[in-house]
């Protein structure tokens, strides 16, 4: 019988004995037929006829109860998550536009470097931007308060979840409208720290020859030391933790309004070392101890370098800031020792060594040292070197200030005001890198270099007051970042540039570099929308 006739059979069965048509006793149903006679066919069904005469009435035959359903609970509906208030912030989705998102329900973009505006629903779960040629992207998303859920591009639902300590970037402007210029000057469209780099994008129709940071909301003086060369639209700049107001400047001399940013960096700023311990033991072992190691170390400062920028000024200070600053959240830093150095083709990172005793103790006419480190001008090779700048030079040997040369002996010296993050301070024979300019009185005017700087006994960070350092040699250091110093031409290990090629880079710099634009970008949106901390690794879980 096939499949089609028992299904067949089986429903007649079914309905056959729904009708009460079936007879059969459960004795002569389970009677076994035996093996040798052939099946009996069933008796057909006997139905009793009345004898005529009168007839007996047929006995009403007593209805089956029904059975009582068993009722089902409603269900609960459940509430259509709504969208946590985040008021005024910016923050950046994907690689390629920025997303402002306000309590109300609204929100402004800036897409392929342009303005659109307009709004999105909950109720669907997207978030729809049109830009100014009708190019409409959508997100799907969901929000709870708690979490955030976004679905970018067709690939896994990134899921963030609220955490503590969090700070956030207010725009200056009416996060409704994107300023634009206009007979009053320059405008600042929006700007974001990425940890201790600010970003500052112009105003459509905007133009600006300098900036400024101050904490106060009304600009330097016109010919105040503050006002720095704009290079770029977006422009950036390294600062040290802090509130400020930004003010851009034309040509013209009009200023913008201020826009006001606080940067959180997350970084530790020792300053003279303070609470640190120079490495007494090889780093690795400390490392070990700590439950880590110098890969994950390297990783960790790589990750933020690349984010600031490779072959840049932004790399090189963020190189050292972090450095400095993983090694003392775990209380130590790197050790001074003279004549050190860890800069051949292959030294990359962290020195698994440094720290440990030295077999032969060195002596540089300061004093003797006993273990393993660096230098003041080695220190700064090995910095810039990790945002793959090569500045090891034969012919200049420890100064360093003059690969900063563009065309003649040292033609890129220049006044004390005018040094930047990332140019070169030389005292003697000893060498600084200037980080930042930091205002240490308040009185909205910068007063004090924040440098790097390796000094015995150890690696440390200095605040010293512009009135003590002005009259030191500095050097700017453009030619370096823009691979146009005159002397590449003498350099040890990659001659004729100063930017190393990116094949010699180690794997932890590569892997890194894979993935710059997306860490960057989901790393600047769970930032401003208080996701994640300051100070909190970033892992997009690959």
């Amino acid at each position: 019988m096939t499949s089609v006739a028992k299904k067949a059979v089986g429903a007649a069965l079914v309905l056959a004995l729904s009708l009460g048509l079936w007879a059969c006793s459960p004795r002569e149903a389970s009677l076994p037929v035996s093996p040798t006679e052939a099946p009996a066919s069933p008796s057909p069904v006997q139905m009793t006829v009345p004898p005529t005469g009168t007839p007996t009435p047929t006995p009403t035959p007593t209805a089956t109860p029904t059975p009582t359903p068993t009722p089902t609970p409603t269900p609960v509906p459940t509430a259509t998550p709504v969208p946590d208030p985040l008021s005024q912030v910016w923050s950046l989705i994907g690689t390629d536009f920025s997303l402002g998102l306000r309590a109300d329900g609204t929100y402004e973009a800036v897409l392929s470097e342009r303005t659109a505006s307009g709004g999105y629903t909950a109720e669907d779960g997207l978030l729809v931007l049109t830009a100014e040629d009708g190019l409409v992207t959508r997100i799907p998303f969901s929000c709870d308060g708690q979490t955030l859920t976004l679905i970018q591009k067709g690939q896994t639902p990134l899921v963030l979840t609220a955490a503590a300590d969090t700070a956030f970037s207010v725009p200056a402007h009416d996060p409704g409208v994107l300023p634009t210029a206009g007979s009053d000057g320059p405008a600042i469209a929006y700007a974001y720290a990425d940890k201790a780099v600010v970003t500052v994008e112009l105003a459509p129709g905007t133009e600006a020859s300098e900036y400024c940071f101050t904490c106060l909301d009304t600009p330097p003086a016109e010919d105040s030391y503050d006002w720095l060369p704009v290079e770029g639209d977006p422009f950036r700049a390294f600062k040290y933790d802090g509130d400020y107001y930004i003010f851009v400047r034309d040509s013209q001399g009009r200023v913008s309004d201020p826009y006001p940013l606080s940067v959180r960096s997350g970084y530790i700023y020792p300053i003279h070392g303070g609470g640190l311990t120079a490495l007494r033991q090889p780093l690795s072992e400390m490392l070990a101890e700590a439950g880590t190691s110098v890969q994950a170390l390297n990783e960790a400062v790589t990750e933020d370098i690349v984010r600031a920028g490779i072959y840049t000024r932004m790399g090189a200070v963020t190189s050292a800031a972090s450095a400095v600053s993983h090694m003392a959240e775990l209380g130590y830093t790197i050790p001074y020792q003279g004549e050190g150095k860890y800069q051949d083709k292959d030294d990359w990172g962290f020195n698994p060594d440094w720290g440990a005793r030295l077999k032969f103790p060195t002596n540089d006419g300061n004093g003797t040292y006993y273990f393993t480190g660096m230098q003041c001008v080695g220190s700064i090779v090995w910095a810039l070197k990790q945002a793959g700048l090569d500045i090891s030079n034969g012919a200049t040997g420890w100064q360093i200030g003059r690969l900063g040369e563009v065309s003649r002996n040292r033609d890129n010296k220049i006044k004390y005001y005018q040094a930047r993050s990332g140019d070169f301070i030389q005292v003697n024979h000893h060498y600084e890198m200037v980080m930042d300019r930091v205002d240490t009185d308040g009185d909205g005017t910068a007063d004090t270099f924040l440098l790097y700087e390796m000094e015995s006994p150890h690696l440390t960070f200095l605040l010293l007051p512009f009135t003590t350092v002005r009259y030191r040699d500095y050097f700017n250091m453009d030619a370096v970042y823009a691979n146009q110093g005159r002397l590449n031409v003498k350099n040890r290990i990659w001659q004729g540039t100063s930017h190393i090629p990116q094949e010699d880079f180690p794997s932890w710099l590569t892997a890194a570099l894979e993935h710059a634009d997306e860490d960057r970008a989901l790393d600047r949106l769970m930032r401003s929308l208080g996701l994640i901390g300051a100070s909190e690794y970033v892992s997009l879980g690959r």
